[in-house]
């Protein structure tokens, strides 16, 4: 106490450090009297994130800020005979650590199936104080959802987050909607979940076939006769009715299809002894189209091998030859018959020949009848 009667209190500047872990001394006041004091802070606003003890320190509590504050100290110091305050003390706080915060994000979206795997457009914009980010969490609902999509664990140079498809999308079996809980967290703080919704919108597509292709090997048949049959065909994703149509470039009008089933019909006879070939190979197209008109075409190829569908046909109606008595011995040739068959290829225009009544003749392969008596 000095003589007066007052007390000295002296405020000197502090260097704030650059990290702050609770209970550190940030400040200290000096005061100095020979009686034994009590000192108190008083901070605005508050509550007060800072303790003053009774050797003058300042030390941050567990109730510091989290986001930028400015706050006005004054001290006060009592022997119990004289109280003495000091003056104001501005306190800028700076560089404190927030949680990471989304500025504005698109909290619905909308992406059509079989979009192309990667990149999209769909873009949530972040904002990280000081710390550098750590991770992105992100939960998928449904689950399913995680087949579907992902986030990257780590910001464009622009703090951008964008979304990716990580799979072919189909309307007709993923899941339509899926919700994305996004959360950032730069190593001390996390922030409050941002919610995006993504709608999977259907896209008209071409109808789909069971199999890749079909082939068929038969042989030459009459018109009106079935030459294939599939029990499964095409369907269309949006299921809608599907008709058939086909086309053989060249040979078309040669085969013709049911109109809402695979049913393959040789629409007009194909000959292959008049065309004069022994196989031919027609290749056509076969094509579904939806409700829609979108079309979806396999090749339909049809092999026709030569089949044995025609008589033997003799060169005259009837064959005269004479014997003379005693002219002829046994063996002798008689006469000879001729015969052709229009089918183009072997061994159907084979021929073998037979004579009747066998007692007296008998005919060998190269059509010429023989004597069995003399």
């Amino acid at each position: 106490m000095t003589g007066s009667g007052f007390l000295l209190i002296s405020v000197q500047p502090n260097a704030l450090p650059t990290s702050i872990p609770v209970d550190t001394v940030i400040y200290v006041v000096d005061v100095r009297d020979d009686e034994q004091l009590t000192l108190r802070l008083t901070c605005d606003p508050s509550p007060c994130p800072f303790a003053l003890n009774n050797d003058g320190e300042v030390r941050v509590t567990s109730d510091f800020p989290k986001a930028q504050t400015d706050f006005l100290w004054t001290f006060t110091a009592d022997d119990s005979f004289v109280s003495v305050t000091s003056p104001t003390v501005n306190v800028a706080i700076t560089g404190i650590n927030t949680p990471p915060t989304f500025v504005y994000l698109n909290n619905s979206a909308v992406v059509a199936e079989k979009s192309p795997i990667g990149l999209t457009d769909i873009k949530l914009l972040a904002i990280i104080d000081s710390n550098e980010l750590n991770s992105v969490t992100v939960t998928f609902t449904p689950a399913l959802c995680a087949n579907m999509f992902f986030l990257p664990d780590s910001l464009t140079s622009s703090n951008v987050l964008v979304l990716n498809v990580l799979s072919e999308l189909d309307y007709e079996t993923d899941p339509t909607y899926c919700t994305l809980h996004v959360t950032l967290f730069d190593g001390l703080f996390t922030s409050d979940p941002c919610v995006l919704t993504v709608e999977i919108i259907d896209v008209d597509e071409n109808p789909v076939w069971t199999d890749s292709a079909y082939v068929q090997t038969l042989t030459e048949v009459t018109s009106g006769t079935t030459v294939f049959t599939s029990r499964y065909g095409a369907s269309d994703p949006e299921g809608t009715n599907v008709s058939y149509s086909i086309s053989c470039g060249t040979d078309s009008g040669f085969l013709s299809v049911e109109k809402h089933a695979v049913v393959v019909t040789m629409a007009t006879t194909f000959d292959l002894d008049a065309a004069g070939v022994e196989h031919y190979k027609m290749v056509c197209n076969l094509t579904a189209t939806d409700a829609e008109s979108n079309m979806a075409a396999i090749p339909f190829t049809l092999r026709i091998e030569d089949a044995n569908d025609n008589y033997p046909v003799f060169k005259k109606g009837s064959y005269t030859f004479e014997i003379y008595q005693g002219n002829k011995s046994i063996g002798s040739e008689v006469g000879k018959v001729t015969a052709t068959d229009a089918d183009i290829s072997s061994p159907n225009n084979e021929l073998t020949f037979s004579v009747s009544p066998t007692t007296d003749f008998y005919i060998t392969g190269d059509a010429i009848i023989h004597s069995k008596s003399e």
